[in-house]
C-alpha cells in the first residue's frame, strides 16, 4: 500500500512529517479533520452553485447538507457534550463555557444554512421567473456557509489546543476510549 500523506488542516496541532500523532491529538484530529474537509467540499460546491441553470445542484447540495453535514456535526457535538465533556467534568476538569456555547451558536447557524438551502430548493422546484430570488438566496447561502465554516474551524482549533493536554494529564486514555466505544455502540443500536 502506498504511503499517502494528507495535509493537516488544524492550526492548533503542529504538522508532524511522520504522521505520528499522540492518541490525545488523534482523538480530536480524526473527527475534526473529516469535518473540515467536508466543509471545504461544501465551499467548493457553492463556488460552482448555479441552481437556476442546473436545478439538480440544489437537490444534491441540500441532500448532502441534510443527510451528511448536519447530522455529522450535530452528532459530533452531542458526543462531546454528553460523553466527552461529561466524563472529564466528573474528573474535576473545568473547561471554557465557550466550547458548549459555541455548539449552540454553530447549530443555530447550521439550521439557518439548511433553511436557506431549502428555500433555494423550493424556488428551483417551482420553476417560473424567480431567477433574481434564487440568485439572492444563493449569495446569502454562500455568505452564511463561509461564515459558519470560519466559526466552526476556529471552534475546532480551540478544542484541539485545549483538550489533548487535559486527556494526557489525567492519563485516562483507556477510559476515554472505552467511553467512546460505549457511545458509538449506543448510536449503532439505537439510531
Amino acid at each position: 500500500m502506498a504511503d499517502t500523506k494528507i495535509q493537516l488542516l488544524s492550526r492548533a496541532v503542529p504538522a508532524n512529517p511522520t504522521g505520528n500523532y499522540s492518541f490525545h491529538e488523534k482523538s480530536l484530529l480524526i473527527p475534526h479533520e473529516t469535518l473540515r474537509r467536508e466543509m471545504i467540499y461544501g465551499q467548493k460546491a457553492l463556488e460552482h452553485y448555479d441552481p437556476t441553470a442546473h436545478p439538480w445542484k440544489a437537490l444534491c447540495f441540500h441532500t448532502w447538507l441534510m443527510e451528511f453535514l448536519f447530522p455529522a456535526i450535530h452528532g459530533h457535538h452531542e458526543l462531546e457534550e454528553n460523553v466527552f465533556f461529561d466524563y472529564y467534568k466528573k474528573l474535576g476538569v473545568t473547561f471554557p463555557d465557550k466550547q458548549t456555547d459555541d455548539h449552540k451558536t454553530l447549530m443555530a447557524s447550521l439550521r439557518q444554512i439548511t433553511d436557506v438551502s431549502r428555500r433555494i430548493l423550493d424556488l428551483v422546484s417551482l420553476g417560473g421567473n424567480n431567477t433574481e430570488q434564487v440568485k439572492t438566496a444563493v449569495e446569502e447561502l454562500r455568505s452564511i456557509f463561509n461564515t459558519f465554516v470560519t466559526h466552526m474551524d476556529d471552534h475546532l482549533n480551540e478544542e484541539e489546543a485545549f483538550w489533548p493536554a487535559v486527556v494526557e494529564k489525567h492519563g485516562e486514555v483507556r477510559k476515554h476510549s472505552i467511553s467512546l466505544i460505549f457511545f458509538l455502540n449506543a448510536l449503532i443500536l439505537n439510531p
